[in-house]
């Protein structure tokens, strides 16, 4: 954040920042985000437990965005209130992406919305397809 703050503003009190390694940055917030979720899961009870309290946490917070994200665009669009509301572009875009199933893929040459299945249960039953 704070070197794309100097890189777009190019304001010359903020040229230091184009010094600090963003790369680094991101490394090290995984590094750290990756040993707090490792002891979150050590200190719960169950997988359970683990996985009840990681929904709890990030739920809510995931919901709100999305919907403020949805509700907010409405300020930017060209159409009108009704128009926006009640579009099937809006109602898909808040559905998919609320039922966590927001990446497009192509499907016989039409774009198709993956099925909300976890990525690692999909892969195990891909892999599992081809034994």
């Amino acid at each position: 954040v704070v070197f794309h703050a100097g890189f777009l503003s190019h304001e010359r009190l903020l040229s230091w920042t184009l010094h600090t390694s963003a790369t680094f940055a991101v490394q090290a917030f995984f590094v750290v985000s990756g040993f707090l979720v490792t002891m979150s899961f050590e200190n719960s009870s169950s997988h359970r437990s683990y996985f009840s309290k990681r929904v709890r946490r990030i739920g809510p917070a995931y919901v709100f965005v999305v919907v403020t994200a949805a509700l907010g665009l409405s300020l930017m669009s060209r159409l009108s209130f009704d128009q926006y509301f009640f579009s099937d572009d809006f109602w898909r875009y808040l559905i998919f992406n609320l039922l966590l199933s927001n990446f497009p893929v192509s499907v016989a040459g039409r774009e198709r919305f993956l099925r909300p299945i976890p990525p690692p249960i999909e892969t195990k039953s891909r892999i599992g397809s081809y034994l």
